[in-house]
């Protein structure tokens, strides 16, 4: 039997890295301002989205018009333009169903945990009522109807109970997907960016550059996310490939988000006991390393959110990203994440003695068993595309897991012993 070829380099990455560089050059340019000037939080906000995405927005657009992904523009006839901007309405009226519903859902049982959301709630709404005028309103040039359409064309069919096709109940996931995360991304975005605020009127010391530290790299990761969950268009070859649909799949990604993780993991698998690192070393000499290990695998994350530019999004495929800390391993975010959280709780100490340690102990590494979960859940959907079932061999040989083998197997007993003869 032959031998699968491992390639020598990863397939290239599907976000160029001058597309993160000049989002995250501006991101960076335009906190500075909003920190210099004070201005208040949904100001910020809408000056840090537009301040990102308008260069990656714009790099990737030329990119995709040079090399022909974006397709010609035909134009339709009249009778079809109308036909298609009925369905834009209907799916527009949908997709703006589905929002509120998702909003009101995170807002009676998320509670605290999704931050800002009540402020947000009325602008959200604002907005998605202009988008759903202006979408309906502009040009149909293109003989596939687009995404909103598409979803009102499933509405019609669910109506004259005709069976929708799969690539439709594709469109619908996709939807939902974008209508359940971007308002937690907006509410996370709003929280962060307040406590990057209230460390600067009122913290003090080196916990406070700690803790706002931390808030910034929170606050770069959820502003990518959101900037993700908008970006969904062909004109810049972001348009989601494929959907999750599996119950597994949706089911070990919903649990960490509110309002779920607010039984599973916050309840169920508890491992906090009221103390953090912090508390723990105090003053002492182990509390700047260990400070700064927390910040490496929080950069590590965001850094792993960063590089999908205006891609990023949960349970879709949207192109494969192989740039960055995904030339290390496959979920760099995760491992990175998860890890951090053992600096940060520290559940190996505690207070009520070993027992209380062991269970705490015990309750993270379910929380990571769920990660552990999201992680392969994710490989089998996008195994699909060959060019991720490419990217997975050439981890599988040069990745930092598969290093740290090589590494370990030349200190074998049985190897050692064999070459000694």
């Amino acid at each position: 039997m032959l031998k699968q070829r491992v390639p020598t380099a990863p397939p290239m990455t599907a976000v160029p890295i001058r597309t993160v560089l000049a989002g995250t050059v501006s991101c960076l340019a335009a906190l500075g301002l909003v920190l210099g000037l004070r201005l208040p939080v949904p100001a910020a906000m809408a000056l840090l989205m537009l301040a990102t995405a308008v260069p990656m927005w714009w790099l990737e657009a030329r990119r995709c018009a040079a090399n022909g992904a974006v397709g010609p523009v035909v134009r339709v006839s009249r009778r079809r333009s109308l036909w298609i901007r009925r369905l834009r309405v209907i799916g527009g009226a949908l997709v703006f169903c589905l929002l509120a519903a998702s909003m009101r859902m995170q807002l009676a049982l998320g509670g605290a945990q999704v931050g800002g959301l009540p402020e947000l709630e009325m602008v959200i709404n604002g907005a998605c009522v202009l988008w759903l005028l202006a979408w309906a309103r502009w040009p149909v040039r293109s003989r596939q109807p687009d995404s909103v359409a598409a979803l009102g064309r499933l509405a019609l069919k669910c109506v004259r109970r005709h069976r929708p096709a799969a690539a439709e109940w594709q469109g619908l996931l996709g939807w939902c997907v974008k209508v359940f995360f971007l308002p937690l991304m907006l509410a996370w975005l709003y929280s962060w960016l307040l406590q990057i605020d209230k460390e600067l009127q009122q913290g003090q010391g080196a916990m406070a550059f700690f803790v706002g530290a931390m808030a910034a790299l929170y606050a770069l990761d959820t502003l990518f996310g959101t900037i993700g969950y908008l970006s969904t268009h062909r004109g810049i070859d972001a348009q989601i490939r494929s959907t999750d649909a599996t119950w597994l799949g949706w089911g070990a990604a919903l649990v960490c988000y509110p309002p779920l993780n607010a039984v599973v993991l916050h309840q169920w698998l508890s491992y906090r006991d009221g103390k953090d690192w912090s508390a723990w070393f105090g003053d002492s000499w182990i509390a700047w390393p260990w400070a700064a290990a927390i910040l490496i695998l929080t950069g590590i994350y965001t850094s792993a959110t960063l590089v999908f530019g205006p891609r990023f999004s949960n349970l879709t495929h949207r192109g494969i990203v192989t740039a960055g800390p995904f030339r290390w391993t496959k979920h760099p975010a995760y491992i990175s994440k998860n890890l951090s959280w053992w600096l940060i709780a520290v559940p190996f100490l505690s207070e009520q003695g070993p027992l209380a340690a062991a269970a705490n102990c015990a309750g993270l590494l379910g929380v990571n068993c769920i990660y552990w979960l999201r992680a392969k859940t994710e490989e089998r959907h996008l195994m699909r595309d060959p060019v991720y079932r490419e990217y997975a061999a050439w981890i599988e040989q040069h990745g930092w897991f598969a290093k740290v083998r090589r590494f370990l197997a030349r200190w074998r007993p049985g190897r050692r012993a064999v070459g000694g003869a």
